[in-house]
Formats: C-alpha cells, sequence, structure tokens
C-alpha cells in the first residue's frame, strides 16, 4: 500500500522553503557543491588502499559544504555577521582542505597517468619539451630564484583571499574576485581528477643532464611538495592560473586601493612563478597554458556574472550574493 501524501497544507508550506533556499544559492555555491559532490562520485568508483580514507575524506568535505552554505543560505543562521562568517569560512576552507587531502583522493579515484599525452603535446606545441631546454641553464642562482617565487605563490595567495574574505567592505569588489578564484580552484581540481599526472620531473628523470642544485629555498619547496602536495596535480597549472588572475583583477580594480600599488607586484610574482613551474620541472608547457586560459576566462567571466546575479536577486528579492561577516559592507562611490 502506498504511503499516504501530506496534507495540501503541508506541502504549500514545505515547496516554498525548498524553493526559497535553491534560489538563494548563488553561482558560487552551485560549483562548489557540483565539485565535492563529483569528487565524491569518482572516489567512490575507485579503488586502492587509501580508499576508505578518500571516501571519508569527499563524503566529508561534501557534508561540510552542504552544511555550511545550506543553513546560511536558507536562514538558519538569521542575516547578521554569524552568517557571514560562517559562508566565508565554508567556502575558504572545503576549497582548501580539498586540496590538502587531494593525493589519497586522486591515488584512488584516479590512478593513470597522462604524463606521456601531455609531453607530445608540448612536444607538438613547440618541438621540443620546454624543461629540457630549461636543463641547460640550471644555476644556483636561478634555482633558488625560481624556488623563492614558487614557495610565495601560497603567501600570494593568502595576502589576497583573507582580506577579501574578512577585511573587504565593498561588495562588488569581494563578489568579483571570489566568483574568479574560487570556482576556478574547483575547476582545477575536477581537471586534476579528469587529467592527472605528475609532472616532467618524473617522467622525464632520465633525460635532465643538470640536476636542481640543493638550497634553502629549494629544499623548502621539495620538503612542502613532498608532505603536503598532491603529487598528481599538474593539469591545468594553478600556479600559473591563480596569481595570473589575481594580476588580472586587480588590474581591472587598478583605480581603487589597494589594487592600484599592488597589481604590477601581483604581476611580477606571477611571471616569475609560471616560470618557475617549468623551470623547476613540475608542469609542462601545456598545464601553463591551460591555466592561462582559465585565468583570462575568468577574470572576464567574473564581472558578468556577478552582474547576472545581483540583478536576479534584486528581481526576486533575495539576499546577497555574499553575507556580510566581520565587517558592514560600504556604499562605493
Amino acid at each position: 500500500m502506498s504511503q499516504p501524501s501530506a496534507p495540501p497544507a503541508a506541502r504549500a508550506l514545505a515547496a516554498p522553503t525548498t524553493w526559497r533556499v535553491l534560489r538563494e544559492l548563488g553561482a558560487q555555491d552551485w560549483i562548489l557543491l557540483a565539485y565535492t559532490a563529483f569528487a565524491m562520485l569518482m572516489t567512490a568508483a575507485g579503488s586502492g588502499p587509501a580508499y576508505r580514507s578518500a571516501l571519508l575524506t569527499t563524503v566529508g568535505l561534501f557534508a561540510f559544504a552542504c552544511a555550511g552554505v545550506l543553513s546560511v543560505r536558507a536562514g538558519w543562521l538569521g542575516a547578521g555577521r554569524l552568517a557571514g562568517i560562517v559562508y566565508r569560512v565554508t567556502m575558504w576552507n572545503v576549497v582548501m582542505l580539498a586540496y590538502i587531502t587531494m593525493r589519497d583522493v586522486l591515488t584512488t579515484a584516479a590512478p593513470q597517468s597522462y604524463d606521456e599525452h601531455l609531453h607530445r603535446l608540448d612536444v607538438l606545441l613547440v618541438g621540443v619539451e620546454p624543461t629540457l631546454l630549461l636543463d641547460r641553464i640550471v644555476s644556483p642562482f636561478l634555482t633558488e630564484w625560481a624556488s623563492f617565487f614558487y614557495f610565495d605563490y601560497f603567501l600570494l595567495l593568502s595576502a589576497y583571499v583573507l582580506p577579501l574574505l574578512f577585511v573587504e567592505r565593498r561588495a562588488r569588489v569581494l563578489a568579483e574576485f571570489a566568483f574568479a578564484l574560487m570556482p576556478m580552484t574547483c575547476l582545477v581540481h575536477t581537471l586534476y581528477l579528469l587529467v592527472p599526472g605528475y609532472g616532467p620531473y618524473k617522467h622525464l628523470a632520465d633525460l635532465y643532464v643538470n640536476p636542481l642544485p640543493h638550497g634553502m629555498f629549494y629544499d623548502l619547496v621539495i620538503t612542502t611538495v613532498t608532505n603536503a602536495g598532491a603529487q598528481k596535480d599538474i593539469f591545468p597549472s594553478l600556479h600559473t592560473a591563480a596569481p595570473t588572475l589575481l594580476a588580472l583583477m586587480s588590474f581591472r580594480h587598478r583605480a581603487r586601493a589597494p589594487f592600484k600599488y599592488v597589481w604590477p607586484v601581483t604581476a611580477f610574482f606571477a611571471v616569475n612563478i609560471i616560470f618557475a613551474t617549468l623551470y623547476l620541472r613540475w608542469h609542462y608547457l601545456v598545464d601553463v597554458l591551460a591555466g592561462l586560459a582559465l585565468a583570462i576566462t575568468f577574470s572576464r567571466l567574473a564581472p558578468r556574472v556577478v552582474d547576472w546575479e545581483e540583478a536576479r536577486r534584486r528581481r526576486g528579492g533575495l539576499g546577497p550574493l555574499w553575507p556580510p561577516g566581520v565587517r558592514s559592507y560600504v556604499d562605493e562611490a
């Protein structure tokens, strides 16, 4: 016997609530939820010694994303600063933890390697593997220079993301940077699962003549990658995409402080970080080109998506795309 349906009055109360929550979800919410769900399903379909821990990790991240996003969009935390802080902590930590825990996930969900395919694309594009050309100019100075900038990628990201999330008071600036960076990072993580590879340093190890000399920053990079790196996260190069995107977005907002001061510095760091990814043999040229393409695409897409979101929310009487957090928003001149 089928179960009796809910009374019409109950359905009338439940349906608007569900529909309202779905309408409140922003574009970045859908992307975050889709990425964590995809990673969970890919891991569930995988196998290997790290299967259990990888599956628990992806299920936990999906649950974290759902709980944080839905609790805010459903209004369970009210409309005050608590909702804004929870939302920011959720968006930042899910993306960050997804990378930190990605090693077991990639081993489980994507055990194959596409290194040879990526290497062949490099040769097809430029006639030679660029990292092999850079092997000819290896020196202690260049190795330390490249390693310094490669490691400072993490500091550069933090210098932008944390102030934007917890200090920035201009809602439009936050919305554009956030949509450009966070969904792009989710897409990159998705492509890691679809196109896994170790990089030239491993795939072409026998072809390099000059070993990279040890030094303070090079050893720091090696220790960081060995202990915390995902190992098979090469296509596309996030070390290329993220700094380039920050430079492009800062240049877009160069009429405002602090971007009018920091965009040249960011661009300088981005160029050197891109050089470092090739010089240190972490990435193929096609990884870098894909990262550049993503950065350009999302820097152009973000303002349009934010325009669309703001118009949709005004028409529907919906809440702000990014709830106010630690500091209240101010009107821009």
